[in-house]
């Protein structure tokens, strides 16, 4: 019965979109809304640029908003089996809103539809190879909970890690320590940060300057257990298109992923990672 209905995606928009518009338009996106200094963004067809000029200007810390309850039942389809994406439920209240809507939306239909929500517990590159998941499966017939299954292990295999100029967006709004937020500027190192297996961020190394960062990052790869020939790993970037392809061959040349798909950022995932930020993602066995 499962195979006779249509799959509905929903997701937040801390993913990002595709640089080679494959798999780019596959899911609903719901848009999380972002305040700088009395500006609002509504992060749904926003044009990054514009967003990170008003960063660069502002005087206060930037507020977001995760998509209401309302805004996320909206995105649901009574005749599809629906599964909805969203950032960790550590960063953000995206996942509990979406619980929500979930249970309103059931109760409303008196139980006869078919919703599962998944906290990625990722960002960005992360969550949207999750999302890509989810229609890869989708797109096979399985049935909804064998969809579910799969989906929710792949979660639990994901690493997310990122590479950024600054952390001071991070450090502002509560995503990271003072203290690691110190170690990145006044000792003048570039952090390597990444999930702390719970949704969470953490350091995970460091090193003096962007290339070493990027170079020790590259290598840490090697240091998990990967099914590099039939796995994919996703590469987001804020406005860096160039470092995203160079950082791309370079990993190609160590490792042999079955395909890296490169993400241009959304506004969430630009608001964090600030202009030039690079995040990876990729799944262990």
């Amino acid at each position: 019965m499962d195979k006779a209905r249509e799959h509905s995606i929903i997701a937040d928009s801390c993913t990002d979109f595709s640089e080679t518009g494959e798999n780019s338009d596959n899911y609903k996106r719901v848009p999380f809304l972002i305040n700088v200094d009395g500006i609002e963004f509504r992060d749904l067809k926003l044009e990054v640029r514009n967003l990170l000029k008003a960063m660069k200007n502002r005087k206060n810390k930037i507020a977001t908003a995760c998509p209401s309850p309302a805004e996320f039942m909206s995105s649901f389809s009574q005749m599809a089996n629906n599964f909805v994406v969203t950032i960790s439920s550590s960063l953000s209240g995206a996942y509990n809103s979406a619980m929500l809507a979930r249970d309103m939306f059931l109760e409303d239909i008196q139980g006869s539809g078919l919703i599962h929500v998944f906290d990625s517990k990722s960002a960005s590159a992360g969550e949207t190879l999750v999302a890509l998941k989810v229609h890869e499966l989708s797109d096979q017939g399985l049935p909804f909970q064998d969809i579910v299954d799969q989906v929710t292990e792949y979660i639990s295999k994901l690493k997310t890690f990122f590479v950024i100029d600054s952390l001071e967006h991070l450090e502002k709004n509560g995503r990271i320590s003072k203290k690691d937020c110190i170690i990145g500027t006044m000792l003048h190192i570039t952090p390597i940060m990444g999930d702390n297996g719970d949704g969470g961020i953490e350091m995970k190394a460091k090193a003096i300057g962007w290339k070493p960062a990027v170079r020790k990052l590259i290598d840490m790869i090697g240091s998990y257990d990967v099914d590099f020939k039939n796995t994919i790993m996703g590469i987001t970037h804020v406005n860096a298109l160039e470092k995203a392809m160079t950082i791309k061959g370079d990993i190609l040349a160590k490792y042999s992923f079955k395909n890296i798909l490169i993400f241009k950022a959304s506004g969430l995932s630009a608001a964090y990672a600030d202009e030039n930020g690079i995040i990876l993602a990729f799944a262990t066995r």
